[in-house]
């Protein structure tokens, strides 16, 4: 509630029902001394003439020829007159009290024999008189001034119109506002997101321009960025392979233990210079297509076990989904190597759907956790704990993870196990 009571439109659309309600209450304080007290004065008046009429009419006439009178005025018009027989005619008026300043001005006008009762919701009005020492009803309808229309109609009406107004002037505002918000959001997932066009309002304006030129250039840093990593990766490997080359031709006359060790270190600059590539490759070209997250862990997981290591995998149904294959690929990948070089066993891949209907696949293991610095920390590029740098890695591979999930609708969340070694949590969005 909190988060839709935040946006923009309902906000604008609340307030302009605020200073529609306010309006309206002094429109209806503004009009219950202009001209509302001006028609009561002359609705009492109206009952005042009318009583006086009635009774001089019945007193100046004989009392057999009352009843036909009365018979015609009441067939006539929206007055009636009935006279008042004890013990019953006193009760048949409402108990409902004339509003007092209106009964003093009537009994002021047509004297103080009068007094008068609201009645029924047609709101009639019941006015006692005395004619020829003879009591009677004057029964008046409608008993009170009535607004054209019902008040509470009224301001329902005006709260409709005026929200609609307010979202017809602020909706197209507030789509252009939700398309550079989802530009937004499309490059914190790493994608290039199309440029928002310029219009609407000189604000809107001017912050569709900013974000444009915000986007080519990240785009252009990142461009830099690959190209220079790729270009340093590819050039470095061409040394490697001679230096590898001429290690292999020299074993004759070198010490195996020395030869072992020379090899051993360019096989692992070539790991590296190869997650260098990795991490330049643009993923945001590859098409998304129907994935089964599924058999890509059992693809990526047997080949582990074939080559000896302890993983096992806890596959539930996830349902095909619509992922970029070669970057999930990769991740899972990314994942179990890592669980791999640390750990070495009792690795374990599962995979499952979450209440927000997204993939998740966990990676753990029982190596040693992350002993000192947060395992967040450990998805920034070339971030590594201390003790680990012994192992061969270049502290790329959980920033690859991440930047894949980011770019899936997904997250990365690392945590220690509390019996000892790491977890991983990847989620997916499944489109």
């Amino acid at each position: 509630m909190r988060r839709i009571s935040n946006r923009l439109l309902v906000r604008t659309a609340l307030l302009f029902a605020l200073l529609l309600i306010i309006s309206q209450v002094a429109w209806i304080a503004v009009g219950s001394l202009i001209f509302l007290k001006p028609l009561r004065v002359g609705y009492v008046t109206q009952l005042a003439t009318y009583v006086k009429l009635a009774r001089s009419a019945l007193a100046s006439m004989p009392r057999d020829a009352r009843p036909a009178f009365l018979e015609q005025v009441n067939g006539q018009s929206s007055i009636r007159v009935m006279p008042i027989y004890p013990p019953y005619g006193e009760a048949a008026a409402p108990d409902r009290e004339f509003p007092p300043p209106m009964a003093t001005s009537l009994r002021s006008i047509a004297g103080n024999d009068v007094s008068a009762r609201m009645g029924n919701p047609e709101a009639n009005t019941w006015i006692r008189f005395v004619a020829d020492s003879q009591p009677y009803w004057l029964v008046v309808s409608p008993g009170r001034p009535r607004f054209p229309v019902p008040l509470i109609t009224s301001v329902v009406i005006a709260l409709v119109v005026s929200s609609g107004g307010a979202y017809l002037l602020l909706a197209p505002l507030n789509r252009r506002l939700h398309a550079v918000l989802d530009a937004f959001r499309a490059i914190g997932r790493g994608e290039i997101p199309a440029k928002v066009a310029v219009e609407g309002p000189e604000e809107i304006r001017e912050l569709s321009r900013g974000f444009n030129q915000m986007s080519e250039g990240l785009q252009r840093l990142d461009a830099e960025r690959r190209l220079m990593l790729a270009g340093i990766s590819h050039d470095l490997r061409s040394p490697l392979v001679r230096l590898r080359l001429n290690v292999e031709l020299s074993k004759p006359g070198l010490d195996s233990t020395t030869a072992g060790a020379m090899v051993r270190d360019i096989k692992e600059i070539d790991a590296i210079l190869g997650q260098f590539l990795e991490f330049a490759r643009d993923e945001s070209g590859e098409p998304s297509q129907q994935c089964d997250v599924n058999a890509v862990v059992s693809e990526v997981c047997a080949g582990y076990q074939l080559s000896g290591h302890d993983v096992n995998t806890v596959l539930r149904p996830v349902g095909l989904a619509n992922l970029r294959v070669v970057g999930v690929r990769r991740l899972v990948t990314n994942l179990v190597d890592n669980a791999v070089r640390y750990a070495e066993k009792e690795i374990e891949v599962a995979t499952s759907r979450n209440d927000d209907d997204h993939i998740v696949v966990t990676v753990e293991d029982r190596g040693p956790g992350i002993r000192t610095v947060s395992p967040d920390a450990l998805i920034k590029p070339f971030a590594r704990e201390d003790v680990s740098r012994s192992k061969p890695g270049s502290g790329l591979g959980l920033t690859m993870v991440d930047r894949i999930a980011r770019a899936h609708g997904g997250s990365v969340k690392l945590m220690n196990r509390p019996d000892g070694g790491l977890l991983v949590v990847v989620t997916l969005g499944a489109q």
